[in-house]
């Protein structure tokens, strides 16, 4: 007998949800009461938490998706893209729904994405802000969701410590990239240097939005500098000298005096901790 599935349902972000498998199983626990379609979260103010929200069904057979009772809580929505892995699909990259337009955004980004051959269903990643001074305490706000023409409930439970995080981490989390590229074969980044640099500034924010340092180091494993990242030189011996500030200051400005984060929530908005 086919085990009967929720519509919508909840996992943890470290567990590999299978878009292929014909039951996937919500367990219940700490986490995940199936029983009540609720989900428990815990954080302290200034402090991200997140879940997956798993949806049966194909992308295409999501007509919306809002939030209700948040505020003051803030909410991002991400749409789980897979990538094959041998015999398997693998969730890899997330993508940000603009929550205006939740179907049509997800009806995008599923057209550009790979497309998954039997696809049983489509996971997101669900963050929620904590702001700073929140009230200790529990909070409640649901997520609906319409699939196929029928509108499904997602409960959220959260406890609030009585505490903030600060803003700045005790440690840096360093996320290594090689090279120019924020991905290897990525097209455009010399014949097209303005969305580059936007989509290089993206990887920058995400990374600080997570409490994590981009760290795009400057050369290949060869050990080869890429252009742009060092400003150019002229000049010969005791009259070596960089030629043009304005390139490094186009590339780096923001970053260094932590512009490049203007708009991320709590503040979080100090220069990039090192750069090569």
């Amino acid at each position: 007998m086919k085990k009967t599935m929720p519509s919508v349902w909840c996992a943890d972000v470290i567990v590999p949800v299978d878009p292929c498998a014909e039951a996937a199983g919500p367990a219940s626990g700490d986490f995940w009461d199936a029983g009540t379609a609720t989900v428990r979260l815990a954080g302290a103010g200034n402090e991200v938490v997140m879940f997956q929200m798993v949806v049966e069904g194909r992308p295409r057979d999501i007509g919306g998706l809002r939030f209700e009772g948040l505020k003051p809580l803030r909410a991002e929505v991400f749409q789980n893209v897979a990538i094959p892995i041998k015999d398997r699909w693998y969730d890899d990259a997330l993508v940000p729904l603009d929550l205006c337009d939740a179907a049509g955004s997800i009806r995008a980004i599923t057209a550009q994405a790979l497309p998954v051959t039997g696809r049983q269903r489509q996971t997101f990643t669900v963050e929620i802000y904590i702001p700073k001074d929140s009230r200790a305490g529990e909070y409640a706000f649901s997520i609906a969701v319409r699939v196929a023409g029928v509108d499904h409930r997602l409960n959220v439970c959260l406890r609030v410590h009585a505490f903030d995080l600060p803003n700045e981490p005790a440690c840096t989390a360093d996320i290594n990239n090689y090279s120019r590229s924020p991905g290897e074969g990525f097209e455009g980044a010399l014949d097209d240097p303005a969305r580059y640099l936007k989509i290089e500034r993206a990887y920058f924010r995400e990374a600080r939005r997570h409490r994590a340092m981009f760290h795009l180091l400057p050369y290949t494993h060869a050990g080869r500098l890429e252009p742009g990242f060092a400003p150019d030189l002229a000049g010969r011996g005791n009259s070596r000298h960089v030629k043009d500030w304005r390139p490094f200051d186009r590339h780096w400005g923001a970053c260094l005096d932590g512009s490049a984060y203007r708009g991320i929530h709590g503040g979080w908005t100090w220069p990039v901790e090192y750069l090569y």
